[in-house]
């Protein structure tokens, strides 16, 4: 069992509040930091726990049906996780180390990619994208010149050290 039933049920307690706000309350948010259940797929050098898939099922599984929105949040927030192999070495320490390290992003072409000497500039915007109130990092699907498509990870300064300004 990934949780106690103290921690169950402070996640029960704050339901109203999250399909409310339509976000996770910092109170959620630090049971998920304490866990590092947005770093299972992560490496342990990162400060993950280099899950495998068929063991993270199970802990999706069981936040879900403590609430689906949160086990929602859990498999959602873990995701991006999987993307760390593939960033260089220093970039992914700055990128995912944080105990608060989460990726949010849409794999919807909401934005436009236009070429600078300094990378890219991104517009646009993507409806949906669970877990941005508290993302340290987007990935955005952007349209680039005669339809091609680029993957941009985006990032900024965080707010309270949780989320985007």
């Amino acid at each position: 069992m990934e949780f106690t039933n103290q921690e169950s049920q402070q996640i029960k307690e704050n339901l109203a509040e999250i399909e409310t706000t339509k976000a996770l309350p910092d109170s959620v948010l630090d049971i998920i930091y304490k866990k590092k259940l947005f770093k299972l797929f992560v490496s342990e050098s990162l400060g993950g726990r280099a899950m495998d898939l068929p063991t993270a099922l199970k802990i999706f599984q069981e936040a879900s049906s403590i609430d689906g929105n949160f086990g929602w949040a859990i498999t959602i927030g873990s995701g991006g996780g999987m993307f760390s192999p593939c960033f260089r070495e220093d970039i992914a320490k700055d990128s995912f180390s944080p105990d608060n390290a989460v990726i949010a992003g849409s794999g919807h072409p909401g934005g436009k990619a236009v070429r600078t000497e300094q990378g890219y500039l991104v517009t646009g915007e993507w409806k949906f994208c669970s877990g941005s109130p508290y993302a340290t990092i987007f990935t955005a699907n952007c349209r680039r010149r005669r339809g091609k498509y680029r993957n941009c990870f985006i990032y900024s300064a965080p707010r309270s050290g949780r989320g985007f300004t």
